[in-house]
C-alpha cells in the first residue's frame, strides 16, 4: 500500500471514531394534556418509553403541558391521570408513538373504575389462581382500545403496563357498556388448568366513580357445574356398583347429602349469599368425590379379593370335611360338595365374583381346592413323630392331637353344634353390622379458652410444632385474605424451623431463634410490651436482647452482621418480658429448638424446648423470610366486631385447607380439613364377651366330664401341654369353621338387605382382609374361652403355666431360691401329698446318677417342711449339690400351697424344681386313678 493510500484510510477511521464518540444531542419532546372539553389536566403522569424500556417520567403543569428531553428514534409515551378527590380513576390511559422535537396534543377520555370484590376460587382446588387477567370488552365483544392502550389487567400487579392503579380496580370508559372477560390459571390435582368467565353487559359508573363487581356471581355457576359433574359421576358409579350387586346404602346416603348441599348452595346463590353458596358447594363436592373414591376402591378391592376368598373357602371346606368324616376319598367328596355349595352361595352374594369371568372363577376354585388338598396330604410328613429314643415334643404330635380332637367333636355333636351356632352368629353380626371407614371433611375440636385474645388465626394444613411448615405469604395470598370483608387486619408471624445447633450468630453470640413480626402484632399479642428501648425493626433492622446488647456493648443505630445480612440495631427487648409473652393460642411466643438431653458420649436424644431470649432476634417479616429455614408460620386475623369467629374459621379451612383456630371468650376451636376414622358396631364386643363366657363354661364342663379320658392320655405318655393341645385344637377347629360359615352368611345378608331395601349406613366388607378378620374374631372367642378354662382347671394339671422360670431377684449360695410348685391342696390331701413326696424322694437315695440324702419331715402347727439334699454321685454328671426344703403352708381360703426353697447354682435349682414339679404332676394323676 502506498503512503498516500495509508493516510487516506487512517483519516477515514478517525472521522468515523469522532462521529461515533460524539455525544448525542437530546431533542425536546413537548405536549399538552387536556380532557374532552379542552380543559388542561394538571398532574398527569407522562411516561416516555424507548422500545420496551422506560427512560423518563414527568408530570404536567397547571396548564397541562409537559416537556421532556429525549434521544433515540423508537419513542412512545404513556399518559394517565387521576383526581385524588374522587374514589375511582377519572381518565383512561393514553398511549401513542412520538417523534423527538414534536409537540403533542393529548386528550384523555373520561373513565371510571370497576372494583373487584371477592375471590376467584373453585371447589376442585384449594389453591388460589396462579395468574388472573381481565379484558375489558365492548358491546361487540371486542377488547377496548379507546386511547391506544388495550384495557387488559393482570391482577398480580393490578395495573396496565406501567400505570399505577388502586388495588383491585379496573379502569373502564365512563358511562358506557362493557363486559369483563376473566382468564385464570389454577393448579388442580398437579395440573395447570385454565378457567374463564365473561360478565353480563355492565353499565359503567360516571367519571371518577366506582362500580362494584363481586366476581363470585360469575364463578359460582362454574362451581355449580363442577359440583354437579362430581355428583353425576357419583350417581353413575352407584349405578354401576348396584349392577354388580354391591351394598351401597352408605354411599347412597352420601349422595343424598351431597344433593341437598348442592340445592341449598343454589338457593344461597339466588339470594346473593355467595360465600355461603361456595361453602355448600365445596362440602357437596368433597362428599361426592370422597364417596366416588370409596366406591372405586371397593370395586378394585373386590376384584382382587375374590381370588383370596375363594381359596379361603376351599381351606374351610377341606377342614370341615376332614372333621365330618374319615377316609381320604370320602373326605374329598364331602369337602368338594361343601365347597361347591359355598361357591354357589358366594357367587350369588359377593359382588366381586361377578367382576371376574365365570371361567376364571371356576379355575380359581379348582386350583385352590387342589392346592390345599395336596398340602393336607403332606401335613403328616411335615409333622413327624420326632427322633426315636428322644422325648416326643408337642409339635410332633399335631396330627394325632387333631385326630383326637376330631373324634371328640364328633362324639359330642350337640355341644359342638351349639357352640358353632353361637360363634357363627357372632361372626355374621361382625361382618354385617359393623362398619369401619375413613371419612374426609371438616375436623373440629374445642377446648377451654386458652387466652384472652379473641380472633382467628391460621397455619398451614400440615403444620406441627416439631415439623412446622410455612404459609406461602405473598401478595396474592394477602390479597385473598383481605378480600374477606370480615377481616380488619392481618398479623403475620414468621419464625424459623427448630434447629439442633445455632445457624446464625451476632458477634459470636449464637442465634437459635428468629422472630419476624409486624406492628399489627401489638393488637394480637402486645409485642410492644417487650420493647425497652428503640422500636420494632423495619426493613433491614433487628431487635436484640437487652442483656446481649449490654454484653456486646451495642447501642441503637449500630450495625451488626447476621448471616449474610448487614442489619441496623433498631431496638432492644426485655428478656423476661419476651420469655413470658404468649402467642394467640396461649403457647410460648418464642420459637423452639432441639436439645440433646443424653449424657455426653451416649446416643443423642433430642427433645423440643423453647429458645432462650438471649438466643433470639426479632426482625420484620420480609427480612426474616430472607433468613435460612425461616418463614411465616402463623397469620393472626383481627376481625370485624360481630363476626362469628368459629364459622369464619371453618370457612378458611374449607376453602384453603388451612388449620384454623378460633379464640372466643368461652372456647378455643381447632378446625381443619382432613381424613377421620368412622366406626360403627363397637357394641358387638358385648355379644363377643357372652360367647367367650359360653365357651368357658362349655370347656370347663368338657374338662370335668372327660377326666377319665385325660387320665388315660396322661398314662400313655402325654404331658399336660399335649393334653391341653387337644382342647385348643377343638376350639381352633370350631372357630375356623364358624368363621368361614359366619363370613359366608354375613356376606349373604348384604344381598338380603338390598332386596329388602334396608338402608343401614354401613360399608360392605368386600376385602379379603375381612375374611381373615372373621376367622380372627371366631378363633379369638373360642381360644380365649379355652385358655380361660384351662387356666382355671386342675383336671389336666395343677400348673397354671406350662413352662416355668426361677425368680432371679433373690437366691444363691447364701439365701435360697424360691420356686412355686403349682398345686392347690385341700387340708385332707396335705398328709397324703407329703407322704407321696417323701416316698418318691426316698426312692432316689440309691440313684446311680443323682441321688437324695438327709431327708427329713417336720411339722409346726399347719406348716409341713420336707428337707433334703439333691446332688450328683460323680463328677462326670456335673458335680452339682443343692440343699432344699419343700414347704406346704395354709392359705386364707383354706387351701394349701407348696413352695420349694433351694440353695445352689441356678442350673442345679432348675433341675430340683423340675423334679419336684414332675413328682407333683404324678401325684395329681395317681390320686385320680
Amino acid at each position: 500500500m502506498t503512503g498516500a493510500g495509508f493516510a487516506r484510510r487512517a483519516l477515514l477511521i478517525l472521522v468515523v471514531l469522532m462521529v461515533a464518540l460524539s455525544p448525542v444531542t437530546a431533542k425536546a419532546l413537548s405536549g399538552k394534556v387536556t380532557d374532552q372539553e379542552g380543559t388542561p389536566i394538571q398532574g398527569a403522569v407522562v411516561v416516555v418509553v424507548e422500545g420496551i424500556s422506560e427512560v423518563l417520567r414527568t408530570t404536567t403543569g397547571s396548564d397541562g403541558t409537559f416537556n421532556a428531553d429525549v434521544q433515540g428514534n423508537n419513542i412512545s409515551i404513556l399518559v394517565y391521570a387521576d383526581l385524588p378527590e374522587t374514589p375511582g380513576v377519572d381518565y383512561i390511559p393514553f398511549h401513542t408513538g412520538a417523534q423527538p422535537q414534536s409537540t403533542l396534543s393529548i386528550v384523555l377520555l373520561p373513565g371510571s373504575s370497576i372494583l373487584i370484590n371477592g375471590n376467584i376460587q373453585y371447589v376442585d382446588t384449594e389453591n388460589i389462581a396462579l395468574k388472573t387477567t381481565y379484558l375489558v370488552k365492548g358491546e361487540n365483544n371486542v377488547t377496548l382500545d379507546p386511547s391506544g392502550v388495550p384495557l387488559e389487567y393482570d391482577t398480580s400487579k393490578w395495573s396496565i403496563a406501567r400505570v399505577d392503579l388502586p388495588e383491585r380496580q379496573i379502569v373502564v370508559p365512563a358511562d358506557s357498556y362493557v363486559r369483563l372477560e376473566s382468564n385464570s390459571s389454577f393448579l388442580v390435582n398437579s395440573q395447570v388448568m385454565e378457567r374463564n368467565f365473561t360478565t353480563n353487559l355492565l353499565a359503567t359508573a360516571p367519571k371518577g366513580r366506582i362500580l362494584e363487581l363481586d366476581v363470585r356471581k360469575y364463578t359460582t355457576p362454574s362451581n355449580i357445574k363442577i359440583t354437579g359433574d362430581a355428583l353425576n359421576r357419583l350417581l353413575s358409579t352407584l349405578s354401576t356398583m348396584r349392577a354388580y350387586g354391591f351394598y351401597v346404602a352408605r354411599q347412597e346416603g352420601e349422595q343424598a347429602k351431597a344433593q341437598t348441599l348442592l340445592e341449598q348452595a343454589e338457593g344461597s346463590y339466588s339470594d346473593g349469599l355467595y360465600s355461603d353458596s361456595f361453602d355448600g358447594l365445596k362440602l357437596s363436592y368433597i362428599t361426592s368425590t370422597h364417596a366416588t373414591s370409596e366406591l372405586n376402591y371397593m370395586f378394585s378391592d373386590a376384584s382382587l379379593s375374590v381370588y383370596i376368598i375363594v381359596a379361603f373357602f376351599a381351606l374351610v371346606s377341606l377342614i370341615t370335611g376332614y372333621f365330618l368324616i374319615d377316609g381320604i376319598p370320602r373326605i374329598m367328596a364331602v369337602s368338594t360338595t361343601i365347597f361347591t355349595g359355598s361357591l354357589i352361595v358366594f357367587y350369588a352374594a359377593y359382588p366381586g365374583s361377578k367382576i371376574v369371568s365365570l371361567s376364571t372363577y371356576i379355575y380359581t376354585a379348582v386350583v385352590s381346592l387342589a392346592a390345599f388338598a395336596t398340602l393336607g396330604s403332606l401335613a403328616p410328613r411335615l409333622f413327624s413323630a420326632g427322633v426315636p429314643g428322644e422325648r416326643v415334643k408337642t409339635r410332633n404330635l399335631i396330627v394325632p392331637i387333631f385326630d383326637i380332637a376330631k373324634r371328640s367333636l364328633r362324639r359330642r355333636k350337640l355341644r359342638f353344634l351349639l357352640t358353632l351356632a353361637s360363634i357363627t352368629l357372632l361372626v355374621m353380626s361382625f361382618v354385617t353390622l359393623t362398619s369401619f371407614s375413613e371419612g374426609y371433611g371438616i375436623i373440629e375440636s374445642d377446648y377451654t379458652s386458652r387466652t384472652t385474645w379473641q380472633g382467628v388465626f391460621i397455619r398451614e394444613g400440615s403444620w406441627t410444632r416439631s415439623e412446622p411448615t410455612f404459609i406461602n405469604y405473598n401478595p396474592s395470598e394477602v390479597d385473598w385474605l383481605t378480600a374477606h370483608t370480615e377481616i380488619m387486619q392481618i398479623s403475620p408471624k414468621a419464625q424459623n424451623i427448630p434447629q439442633q445447633r445455632s445457624f446464625l450468630s451476632i458477634s459470636g453470640r449464637p442465634v437459635y431463634g428468629i422472630l419476624g413480626v409486624e406492628t399489627q402484632e401489638e393488637s394480637t399479642v402486645g409485642i410492644n410490651k417487650v420493647t425497652v428501648e428503640g422500636s420494632l425493626p423495619g426493613e433491614n433492622g433487628v431487635m436484640i436482647s437487652r442483656s446481649v446488647a449490654s454484653s456486646l456493648g451495642l447501642t441503637v443505630g449500630d450495625r451488626v452482621s447476621v448471616g449474610l445480612l448487614d442489619l441496623t440495631v433498631e431496638g432492644f427487648f426485655d428478656d423476661s418480658a419476651l420469655a413470658g409473652l404468649s402467642d394467640v393460642d396461649g403457647s410460648k411466643y418464642l420459637p423452639d429448638k432441639w436439645v440433646n438431653v443424653s449424657p455426653e458420649g451416649e446416643t443423642p436424644t433430642w427433645v423440643l424446648e423453647t429458645c432462650e431470649p438471649q438466643e433470639t432476634i426479632i426482625l420484620d417479616v420480609d427480612t426474616a423470610s430472607r433468613m435460612p429455614a425461616t418463614g411465616v408460620q402463623r397469620i393472626g386475623l383481627i376481625m370485624q366486631p360481630g363476626t362469628d369467629l368459629k364459622s369464619f374459621a371453618e370457612t378458611l379451612s374449607l376453602e384453603r385447607g388451612y388449620v384454623s383456630y378460633a379464640s372466643t371468650p368461652d372456647r378455643f376451636y381447632v378446625i381443619s380439613l382432613g381424613n377421620y376414622f368412622e366406626g360403627k358396631g363397637f357394641t358387638l364386643a358385648i355379644p363377643w364377651g357372652i360367647v367367650v363366657l359360653n365357651v368357658v363354661v362349655t370347656m370347663l364342663n368338657s374338662l370335668y366330664e372327660r377326666r377319665k379320658e385325660i387320665e388315660i392320655l396322661s398314662s400313655i405318655g402325654l404331658n399336660p401341654a399335649q393334653v391341653s393341645a387337644i382342647f385348643v385344637a377343638e376350639a381352633s377347629v370350631t372357630g375356623f369353621i364358624a368363621g368361614g360359615l359366619g363370613y359366608l352368611t354375613g356376606t349373604s345378608l348384604y344381598k338380603v338387605m338390598t332386596v329388602l331395601n334396608l338402608g343401614l349406613q354401613l360399608n360392605q366388607k368386600v376385602s379379603a382382609v375381612w375374611s381373615v378378620a372373621s376367622i380372627a374374631v371366631a378363633i379369638s372367642a373360642v381360644l380365649t374361652g379355652a385358655f380361660a378354662a384351662l387356666r382355671s382347671s386342675v383336671v389336666i394339671t395343677p400348673s397354671l403355666q406350662r413352662r416355668w422360670r426361677i425368680d432371679r431377684t433373690t437366691g444363691g449360695f447364701q439365701e435360697p431360691w424360691h420356686v412355686h410348685i403349682p398345686i392347690k391342696l385341700l387340708p385332707s390331701e396335705v398328709k397324703d401329698y407329703v407322704d407321696y413326696m417323701l416316698r418318691r424322694l426316698n426312692n432316689l437315695r440309691d440313684h446311680p446318677v443323682s441321688m437324695t440324702s438327709s431327708i427329713r419331715v417336720t411339722q409346726e402347727d399347719d406348716v409341713w417342711r420336707l428337707s433334703f439334699v439333691y446332688k450328683s454321685t460323680q463328677s462326670t454328671t456335673g458335680n452339682f449339690y443343692t440343699k432344699n426344703e419343700l414347704i406346704v403352708k395354709p392359705q386364707p381360703n383354706g387351701e394349701f400351697e407348696v413352695d420349694l426353697d433351694s440353695i445352689g447354682d441356678t442350673d442345679w435349682v432348675h433341675l430340683v424344681g423340675s423334679l419336684i414339679r414332675q413328682f407333683t404332676i404324678d401325684y395329681s394323676t395317681d390320686k385320680n386313678a
